[in-house]
């Protein structure tokens, strides 16, 4: 068996998961299964608009295995500021520069994400969020360890 320690394996965590005395099928190696509590699907266009329906949920359930509580929601004056409130701490998710430049999709969720991991390290958390991105608005995060990536 393939070990979470490995570097050569960063996706060694998905056979620990997998822990099973049987033949292993295609799907339960399946990374991009939500059942991991590893796996978020994030859509960046989301994210810029503030709509945390989705994703969000899929956050709170992911760090709520970890009893770890992380609230998020949509700062007031958004429309102005371009801002949410991750924790008590207000995040400046856009900025006018890059909605200009059309970069605002990968930089508000870049800039979520990090704010995110340290809101996580402050609380004592060894896993942090990692992006995947697909080409689109359409992105990956993985919650591991800095252990299990391979960078």
């Amino acid at each position: 068996m393939l070990s979470v320690q490995n570097p050569r394996n960063p996706f060694g965590w998905i056979f620990e998961l997998c822990r099973i005395k049987k033949p292993v099928t295609e799907n339960e190696l399946n990374i991009y299964d939500e059942s991991t509590k590893k796996y978020v699907y994030v859509d960046a266009e989301a994210i810029v608009e503030f709509d945390f329906s989705f994703y969000g949920n899929q956050i709170k359930r992911i760090l709520k295995k970890r009893n770890i509580q992380i609230p998020f929601r949509v700062s007031p004056d958004a429309d102005e500021t371009y801002s949410v409130f991750l924790g008590e701490k207000k995040i400046l998710i856009d900025t006018t520069a890059a909605l200009k430049n059309g970069t605002h999709w990968v930089d508000g969720t870049r800039v979520f994400f990090c704010a995110l991991n340290g809101q996580l390290k402050r609380k004592i958390c060894q896993e942090q969020f990692y992006l995947l991105y697909e080409g689109t608005n359409d992105l990956s995060a993985f919650l591991l360890t800095p252990r299990s990536m391979p960078f």
